[in-house]
């Protein structure tokens, strides 16, 4: 339901302004039904990056690299709908950005197709969200490397 909450208030946002009497109206019954800021991991606090993991899966000759990003709040819970930038610098040194939102856990999952073995770096380099700031001096890792055989 946090993610339905995010989702209309963005909505709301975007189409009226972020100090309409729309985007507020929105946030209010979200609020009156019982899913708060503190419920739902937002209300202005700061967010960073907890863990990031990678693993890869060979398929035929080609290896898909995937990378697991997880956001919390400075009370350590879970962000929902925060927007990971990520970019991965592949063994040859070449680089493939993407971004994705993280889902109720907290988590985003990206993944590469690729033939390369060697080292593959996968960094964080921002992330977004509606109430939410972004504080990379907390986080407990940047990035995150895995050689692939």
């Amino acid at each position: 339901m946090c993610d339905a909450r995010a989702a209309t208030e963005a909505a709301a946002e975007s189409l009226f302004g972020a100090s309409s009497q729309q985007a507020q109206s929105t946030t209010d019954a979200w609020v009156a039904v019982g899913l708060t800021d503190a419920v739902c991991g937002g209300g202005g606090g700061t967010m960073h990056v907890s863990a990031i993991d990678m693993w890869y899966a060979k398929r035929g000759v080609n290896y898909t690299v995937y990378t697991k990003v997880t956001i919390v709040d400075e009370a350590d819970s879970p962000v929902s709908n925060a927007t990971v930038y990520l970019t991965m610098t592949l063994p040859d040194g070449s680089t493939a950005s993407d971004s994705g939102a993280t889902g109720s856990d907290g988590t985003v999952t990206f993944n590469l197709r690729s033939r390369q073995t060697g080292t593959y770096v996968s960094e964080v380099t921002d992330v977004t969200h509606a109430s939410l700031t972004y504080d990379p001096a907390a986080n407990v890792e940047t990035s995150e490397s895995l050689t692939v055989p």
